[in-house]
């Protein structure tokens, strides 16, 4: 089984300083460095706002996920190697997880593509990441600095062992006359294993134990952060004083004062660490709540602790947390993770509590590697059984009754017969005998592999194919793209998914300019044929067009050599996209295949042609009344061929290499209504940005596993799903459609009240219905069953503050278009002070107005909120370009809850002193501090990082050794920024762990980012500033700083409450 090499391997290192006289690591391939690139010439004329758009890197999302094949394939493998064949499989058969044919699942933390070193003069020094590290995860490390009092995690109640069960004198119970079943669903489905045979199964569930007994409910204390002195002083409730942690006291009032500034700092920045700086009087910064202990506290409950997923009254870890979760007949929180996990059981105890029930849904989301893959079971035959009224699917709460004939179904209420061929008898429970042995019954989440009835057409789809559209017009031609894609083209898809040493999708490629043109392959050589007429549908023969890269290997790297060759510089500045696009969708439909456009594109598409766009970058109207209408599409025409796109099963994905103004905002929507996504070098050169173009491209055809998607949300009577945030189309109010999806990408649905919920529990199945890899068309289920509380206090003990600012993010980019930026603003403090002004009516009875109280699990609201009014996706600096600001609004809009985290509050990592593993929960990674200049040093040096960006902060008195050792500089003076875009490879332990430490961040988030250097003075400083987020800032009104918002918003609860 031929296996790629990791990624590690396959890019090139490089060692030497920053003044770009390192040498190749592989000096045998003949690679020598590309000159450095003298930024500073460059940028030094240009606005800061310019240099930010020359910076701005928004990279890649890594899709990904979980399939199994008919058969148990046993462990996820990298994409490249074969697989084994498939296997007939019985109706109702199990698989074990696995990997299904071709698809890459890569276990969170692993290391990323790296570039191939080629003997071209394009290849110049690239950022050297480590090894493959098994097991590694990604996630928050432990944070070493001391917790405030202030924010006592609620105790999560841990489900009882079987040992403590027998100390108690409690035995669970066996059914009468039956052999004892698995004690869990973990047991019965391991994260690894071989397949069994329909015949061994029974045997081998039975011997895995006893049944648990059902968890009790614990009550969890809420926490309150009452404030004395004019300004709020944030304290808990029901706190006892720890060792070691500051205990809240008096604050002296005083009028709040913003930092002094250092002469020729941008408005609303602070001045540089190790200069004099008036402290503030008011709120002390330690004594209120923050990321960092927060995080902290909640690692340290999990660390080596699964969570089950069937706790019931309990929230999940928190989404900065590493966790792995057992899946015990709920999904996992990677999964879908709701903003309430005690869902209030009448329409009037949401209006009391203004928290709005929510699901942040991620249906592919990547797994770790001891947590299991959704099982796949074969009802390609016969299909599986569902409920006649709502059409939901088997799940582990439905119950059966009439001895197993029929079953309840608790959506719905409706009753349905079990077909004959899945009756079972039922044990003195009421519970199947066979529960443990089939997914349906006893997991979360699940795969069911469906016939063709369930397929376009009632046909069985084809293998997928992939299409590479590429723009080969002046601008493309002169910044050197087309060359470098054409040049690395071999190697990018050596990444597709394969089977046997063959890929699994077929590929083709389309170029265009002025024309569109594409490619033959059924000569001796590449053929064009060129489309004179845009206006016409055509498209060629899909078998000259379509072809597998394996066995065509010869004629790509003849098209790669020819394109360079046929189009020059001396080509037109016009590149027709629209019908570029069209033709490309067009060929997919002729071959009956679902699959994916990789677009690359470079200048505005023409005015007066299909798909034409007028220039309107004024960005002066950014933060007024009329940004409204240039961060709204000027044309339709984009949203009508995405809506042909995904109901063709077909994704885009957009690489922008735009030397000025493109209308992200117009061209955005082509990706947002397929499920694809956006990806933006402003001044692109091969030189600078052909690293992160070619991570970028093998993530887009690695990475996504799933086609002509359609996903559907049930729930109980008396909920409805109403509104919808993310990258999809809807052709009716309930289906949400998709050309492609990855693991990466999240839809977040907002859920109303139609009725009073009788039940106990709530109950929500996601169905999502999509064409894999091998073409088979399968139907991933995702369940979740949570309690039903009626009292106020109930409902702000469970409420889930990472899902919950997700879902607040999205609904404030989505209202951009629709309302006033003040009216946007003003909307998201006014409703964050209803919350908390509500709760101290509702379960609050001090009547102490100048305190201010916050709820244990939404302790973080306000520093989000306030976090929230600064992001570039609604407000921005002040000096934001408008195509940077409509692509932030794409990107939030796809957000999981953990990628939206560090999207609002950025990390801060010290990296000048090395990490020991036994003071850090074994983890070498750097602990984060809390996002302000105060917390900075000049001693030190710092990542910053988002997923969208990353600055290396290095202060002006950093020890000599680490600068000789990870730079390779003897002093501060020696430092040239234009010089640096990566961390020299050195030999020395300090160098390979700040570097590990870079490739640990790059794996854990779904964009490429650029390394920004920065020092105290400079101009990077001030760009890097925008993200520290605690501190205040100038950007339209919103900059003030977290000891600034906190006594203004206690200002607006104060009003709320008179």
């Amino acid at each position: 089984m031929k296996q790629n090499p990791p990624m590690s391997q396959q890019r090139p290192q490089f060692q030497g300083g920053p003044t770009g006289q390192g040498t190749a690591a592989y000096p045998q391939l003949g690679i020598r460095p590309a000159p450095p690139m003298n930024l500073t010439g460059q940028m030094q004329n240009m606005s800061i706002s310019q240099q930010m758009t020359q910076l701005n890197d928004m990279g890649n999302n890594v899709p990904n996920q979980g399939y199994v094949n008919g058969t148990a394939s046993g462990n996820i493998t990298p994409t490249g190697p074969a697989f084994p064949q498939r296997l007939p499989i019985t109706p109702g058969m199990v698989s074990t997880p696995g990997s299904m044919p071709g698809l890459f699942q890569r276990p969170l933390g692993m290391p990323r593509q790296r570039m191939p070193t080629l003997p071209s003069p394009l290849s110049g020094p690239q950022r050297p990441l480590p090894p493959t590290m098994p097991g590694h995860s990604y996630g928050i490390p432990t944070v070493s600095t001391p917790q405030s009092s202030l924010g006592i995690s609620s105790q999560y109640p841990t489900p009882p062992t079987s040992n403590q069960l027998s100390n108690i004198g409690i035995r669970p119970m066996e059914p009468v006359g039956i052999q004892p079943l698995a004690s869990s669903p973990a047991e019965a489905f391991p994260a690894t294993g071989q397949s069994l045979s329909m015949s061994q199964q029974p045997q081998a569930m039975q011997q895995m134990g006893i049944r648990p007994l059902p968890q009790q409910r614990m009550p969890i204390q809420p926490g309150s952060y009452p404030v004395q002195g004019q300004y709020p002083q944030v304290v808990g409730s029901h706190q006892v004083p720890r060792p070691g942690y500051p205990q809240p006291g008096m604050v002296p009032p005083g009028r709040y004062q913003q930092p002094g500034a250092y002469q020729g700092a941008a408005p609303g920045y602070a001045g540089p660490t190790g200069y004099a700086q008036q402290k503030p009087p008011g709120l002390d910064p330690d004594m209120i709540p923050n990321t960092t202990a927060v995080w902290r506290e909640d690692l340290e409950r999990y660390s080596g602790k699964p969570f089950d997923t069937n706790s019931k009254g309990v929230v999940p870890p928190l989404a900065a947390t590493d966790f792995s979760a057992v899946d015990k007949g709920n999904c996992n929180p990677k999964f879908i993770r709701s903003t309430l996990y005690g869902i209030p059981n009448s329409p009037d105890l949401v209006k009391q509590t203004l928290i709005p029930l929510g699901l942040i849904i991620s249906p592919l989301a990547l797994l770790k590697e001891d947590e299991t893959s959704p099982v796949v079971v074969d009802f390609s035959v016969t299909g599986p059984p569902r409920c006649v009224r709502c059409k939901a699917y088997m799940a582990p709460f439905m119950k059966f009754i009439d001895g197993g004939r029929r079953f309840t179904c608790p959506l719905c209420k409706g009753i349905s017969d079990v077909p004959q061929d899945y009756i079972a008898y039922l044990d003195n429970r009421g519970e199947r005998t066979d529960k443990y042995q089939r997914p349906e019954l006893c997991l979360g989440s699940y795969e069911f592999l469906v016939s063709k009835e369930y397929c376009r057409e009632s046909s069985l789809p084809n293998h997928p194919a992939f299409i590479f559209v590429i723009d080969v017009s002046y601008n493309n031609m002169k910044n050197g793209l087309v060359t470098f894609l054409c040049s690395y083209m071999s190697q990018i898809l050596e990444n597709l998914p394969r089977e046997n040493d063959e890929t699994l999708v077929d590929i083709g490629f389309i170029t265009f300019s002025d024309e569109v043109h594409f490619w033959d392959f059924s000569h001796a050589r590449p053929r064009m044929i060129a489309l004179s007429d845009l206006l016409e549908n055509f498209s060629p023969q899909a078998h000259y067009f379509l072809v597998n890269p394996t066995q065509a290997k010869n004629k790509i790297d003849q098209l790669m050599t020819l394109i360079p060759q046929l189009y020059t510089e001396d080509q037109g500045t016009q590149a027709m996209l629209g019908p570029a696009i069209e033709a490309g969708m067009q060929a997919l439909t002729v071959s009956k295949k679902n699959g994916k456009l990789v677009v690359f594109q470079s200048t505005l598409p023409e005015c007066g042609k299909p798909g034409g766009l007028k220039v309107r970058d004024d960005r002066k109207l950014l933060g007024t009344d009329k940004e409204k209408n240039i961060l709204a599409p000027q044309t339709t025409y984009y949203n009508d061929l995405a809506q042909k796109c995904a109901e063709l099963g077909v994704g885009v994905d957009l690489f922008l290499a735009n030397p000025s103004f493109i209308d992200v905002a117009t061209l955005a929507q082509i990706c947002r209504l397929s499920g694809g996504t956006v990806y933006k070098y402003t001044y692109f050169l091969a030189e600078k940005d052909g690293q992160r173009l070619f991570e970028d491209c093998v993530r887009s055809v690695r990475f996504t596993s799933a086609f002509d998607t359609v996903m559907r949300l049930r729930t109980s009577t008396g909920l409805n799903p109403c509104n919808f945030y993310g990258s999809y189309f809807m052709s009716n109010s309930s289906d949400v459609e998709m050309g492609a999806m990855d693991s990466n990408k999240a839809i977040t649905v907002e859920i109303k009240y139609e009725d009073k919920i009788p039940d106990e529990e709530a109950y929500f199945q996601l169905a999502f219905l999509y064409t894999s890899l091998d073409g088979s068309r399968r139907v991933r289920i995702h369940n979740l069953a949570l309690p039903t509380v009626s009292q106020y206090s109930d409902v702000y003990k469970l409420v889930d503050s990472d899902a919950l600012i997700n879902l607040m993010l999205k609904q404030a980019v989505s209202t951009i278009l629709d309302s006033s930026p003040k009216g946007v603003r003003d909307n998201i403090i006014k409703r964050v002070a209803q919350i908390l002004a509500n709760y101290r009516k509702n379960t609050n009875t001090q009547p102490n107005t100048v305190q201010l109280i916050l709820p244990e699990q939404l302790k973080l609201l306000p520093l989000f909120s306030m976090c929230l009014l600064k992001s570039d996706a609604l407000s921005g600096a002040l000096d934001i370009m408008i195509d940077d600001r409509a692509l932030a609004m794409h990107i939030a809009q796809t957000m999981d809850a953990r990628t939206s985290l560090f999207f609002l509050y950025p990390r801060l990592l010290p990296i000048h002193q090395m990490q020991d593993p036994n003071e850090n929960e074994g983890s070498s990674f750097p602990a984060p501090i809390r996002c302000s200049y105060d917390r900075m040093t000049q001693d030190a040096v710092y990542i910053l990082e988002n997923g969208v960006y990353m600055f290396i902060w290095i202060g002006s008195a950093v020890s000599h050794e680490w600068l000789r050792d990870v730079l390779g500089v003897n002093s501060f003076n020696e430092i040239r920024l234009e010089q640096l875009d990566h961390f020299p490879e050195l030999d020395n332990p300090m160098s390979e762990w700040v570097r590990s430490v870079v490739d640990q961040i790059f794996d854990e988030r779904p964009r490429s980012m650029k390394m920004i250097f920065a020092k105290p003075h400079d101009k990077m400083e001030l760009i890097m500033k925008r993200f520290l987020v605690e501190d205040s800032q100038d950007m339209n009104n919103t900059g003030m700083s977290y000891t600034g918002f906190l006594p203004h918003l206690h200002k607006e609860i104060k009003q709320l409450l008179n």
